[in-house]
C-alpha cells in the first residue's frame, strides 16, 4: 500500500529490515480525551497493516478481541467500544516478524465513518 496523507508504514530499522531476523515489536501511542467526551458513547476503529503479522492490540493496557494478524497490503479493523478514560489513553499495538522486512501502519477513525 502506498503511503496516504493519513498514514503510512513505521518500523523500528531504517530500511524496515531486522538484522536479527524475527521477533516482537511494540508500537505505542497516546491521546487525550477531555473531561467534556461522554466515555459511555466514545468509540474508536483501529486500522492497521504490518509485516508480518499485528499479534496484539491493547486500549490502556487492556488487551483487544479480533485481531487478527492482517497484511501489508490491506488494512484490517478492530473496533473499540470501552476502556477509555478521560485524560491519556494509550493504543499499543504487537507487531511479530518472522525475517525480513518489518513495519505497521495504522489510521485511526469514528466509528460511525464504516
Amino acid at each position: 500500500m502506498r503511503p496516504s496523507t493519513t498514514s503510512k508504514f513505521i518500523s523500528p530499522f531504517v530500511d524496515t529490515v531486522d538484522p536479527q531476523g524475527a521477533g516482537s515489536f511494540v508500537y505505542t501511542t497516546t491521546f487525550t480525551l477531555e473531561q467534556s467526551v461522554d466515555l459511555e458513547s466514545f468509540g474508536l476503529v483501529v486500522s492497521y497493516a504490518s509485516d508480518n503479522a499485528v499479534t496484539a492490540i491493547a486500549l490502556n493496557g487492556q488487551s483487544q478481541a479480533n485481531v487478527s494478524g492482517g497484511s501489508y497490503s490491506s488494512f484490517q479493523n478492530v473496533v473499540i467500544n470501552e476502556g477509555f478514560v478521560s485524560g491519556e489513553n494509550s493504543v499499543t499495538v504487537t507487531v511479530s516478524n518472522d525475517s525480513g522486512p518489518t513495519g505497521l501502519r495504522v489510521e485511526f477513525h469514528d466509528p460511525s465513518e464504516f
